[in-house]
């Protein structure tokens, strides 16, 4: 699937991103929480669009998958755990 940033940043998109992911592979067996952007800028250069943008996917995006999988409210499987999905 191919995903814009602001869809890692919106928490109804995440959610419906682990749904989706759930309802095709039954489950989740590992997590590699990892999105990242790039805006080929110097620091003192970037506009403040461009470095919301990356705050946006960075941090706010690795926070909100993050809270989909916390508290066990999506089953991770382990070679110790079933999920019952």
């Amino acid at each position: 699937m191919a995903h814009h940033p602001d869809q890692i940043s919106s928490l109804a998109q995440v959610e419906a991103l682990v749904a989706a992911t759930i309802q095709t592979f039954h489950g989740v067996d590992i997590l590699i929480n990892n999105a990242g952007i790039v805006r080929a800028a110097d620091f003192l250069d970037m506009s403040e669009v461009d470095f919301d943008e990356v705050i946006r996917v960075n941090l706010k995006g690795v926070f909100l998958v993050r809270g989909c999988f916390q508290g066990g409210s999506v089953c991770m499987r382990t070679q110790y755990s079933t999920c019952s999905a």
